[in-house]
């Protein structure tokens, strides 16, 4: 788990040290794109994963 952790935190600091922004509501280019979506793919399971833990 803290490899997925991990490996987010370098993804967001990349895409913002790259791009000066966060903002998902204006994907301008390419890289932004893809970017957003492997966000996606490593946030989704993880917050699937927990709200599965905590109501067991």
């Amino acid at each position: 788990m803290s490899q997925l952790i991990s490996k987010k935190y370098n993804l967001f600091s990349y895409w913002y040290l790259s791009e000066k922004s966060l903002n998902v509501n204006y994907i301008s280019t390419r890289k932004v794109e893809v970017l957003y979506w492997i966000a996606f793919v490593l946030t989704r399971p993880f917050g699937a994963t927990f709200g599965d833990l905590l109501t067991k």
